[in-house]
């Protein structure tokens, strides 16, 4: 390979390593943002499973099942959106959050019930948990597959409750009211927490893999940077050679 094409190939490598890095950056203040934010998430929906218990001890038995698979909205994830869609159960088609999952079911003619693109931000997660909860049926139980850190777990949401065991607080509210708002902050909570370990895991797994692209970039960096070395010592020895050849000429 001559000098041009590798110092060409080296100012290519140089620039792609420049936006990998740029991706690896983003991918970790994206995470550090969505970890700050797991612990309240963690503490809310204790809170609010706590709550629901204490006011309805039994809970309702589902009329039906909805399932819900929720992955990554970006690239660069490797396998991640595969093995979600690979975890589902049953034939039952799938309400399916995040632009990669959705690609991945659909490669393999999933059926599906829906799809969502995921925010890109872990800001605009509630919002989100919020308005997918308005959609799901009060006695229908909601099976949730998400990633959480390296590994895909499964979330059960119970169907809102319809009638008290017992309503002892000193509050005016009409049982059914406080029931069905307590349900739902349940459901939300808990969503918004797999929410939010979603979005922490596709960082993580973003971060995986443009760390792997980056060192195999600077391997070859290395290697090039040798080559060019050594093309530019064979060129210095020809230009040597070539000059004393041209001596011995001129002086015989």
């Amino acid at each position: 390979m001559s000098i041009a094409a590798l110092e060409y190939r080296l100012s290519t490598l140089g620039s792609l390593l420049s936006v990998v890095e740029a991706l690896r950056s983003l991918a970790a203040a994206k995470q550090q943002r969505a970890a700050g934010m797991l612990g309240a998430a963690s503490a809310y929906a204790a809170a609010s499973a706590a709550a629901l218990s204490a006011l309805c001890p039994e809970p309702q038995p589902p009329t039906s099942r909805l399932f819900l698979l929720l992955g990554p909205e970006g690239g660069f994830t490797g396998g991640l959106p595969s093995r979600l869609v690979a975890a589902l159960p049953g034939d039952q088609p799938p309400l399916v959050v995040g632009s990669r999952t959705i690609a991945a079911a659909q490669a393999r003619h999933l059926p599906l019930a829906g799809t969502i693109p995921a925010p890109a931000m872990a800001d605009a997660l509630p919002p989100l948990a919020t308005s997918l909860c308005a959609q799901f049926p009060a006695d229908a139980a909601i099976t949730i597959l998400h990633p959480r850190d390296h590994a895909i777990i499964q979330t059960d949401l119970p169907p809102l409750p319809q009638q008290s065991g017992r309503v002892e607080l000193l509050t005016q509210v009409p049982a059914s009211s406080l029931l069905a708002a307590a349900g739902m902050q349940d459901r939300q909570a808990r969503l918004l927490l797999a929410l939010l370990q979603t979005h922490a895991a596709e960082q993580l797994a973003r971060l995986s893999t443009l760390t792997g692209a980056r060192e195999r970039i600077r391997d070859r960096v290395s290697e090039l940077t040798i080559q060019l070395s050594t093309a530019r010592q064979d060129s210095i020895s020809q230009e040597i050679a070539d000059l004393w050849s041209g001596r011995r000429a001129l002086m015989g």
